[in-house]
């Protein structure tokens, strides 16, 4: 993620993996460390090979760069920090319904479940993350729909018979407007 994304991104993912011990007792095991460990161990080096060699090679670009990727890790006080709360139903339409019927199916559970914790962790995370950004833009509400989508998924085969339906319709409804809209641009 850091040689193809930055830092940023970077910052989101090790977060994440510091946070969910905290969040779940399902991730509070020797496995878990074992693989945070091994996978620091192989990362490491090939996170610090391209940052030590563009340094090496040519320092001002080097400090360009860090000085760009840093950039959009400081908070803006003109930005408004309800902005992705603003755009999110816009951008999460089809799956913020049912994230939000798996949070109250779930409400039980209190989300520390394994297959609840990382998707609800990642998502509030880079949420956050996204908030305190410099620079927001639409484009970036994008990188909550994975952690979203994967929250959402066990609701579905959980919707009532009416609400399945409708999903179903809509979906179906969806896609053939969009080949339509597709297939008249295209050609």
């Amino acid at each position: 993620v850091f040689l193809s994304q930055g830092i940023l991104e970077t910052a989101i993912l090790v977060l994440i993996a510091l946070v969910l011990p905290a969040v779940s007792p399902a991730w509070r095991n020797r496995r878990y460390v074992q693989t945070l460990l091994v996978t620091l161990a192989i990362a490491t080096p090939l996170v610090l090979a391209w940052p030590v060699a563009l340094k090496s090679r040519s320092p001002a670009l080097f400090e360009l760069w860090l000085q760009r990727d840093w950039a959009l890790l400081w908070r803006n006080p003109d930005r408004d920090l309800k902005f992705y709360a603003h755009i999110l139903p816009w951008h999460a339409w089809p799956v913020w319904a049912v994230f939000a019927w798996q949070l109250w199916v779930m409400r039980r559970e209190q989300y520390t479940t394994a297959a609840a914790a990382l998707p609800l962790t990642g998502f509030v995370i880079t949420f956050v993350m996204l908030s305190l950004l410099s620079g927001a833009r639409d484009l970036y509400a994008l990188t909550l729909l994975p952690a979203a989508a994967l929250f959402a998924t066990p609701a579905t085969s959980q919707l009532r018979r009416g609400a399945a339906n409708a999903w179903l319709w809509f979906s179906a409804v969806f896609v053939i407007v969009f080949l339509i809209a597709g297939w008249f641009y295209w050609s």
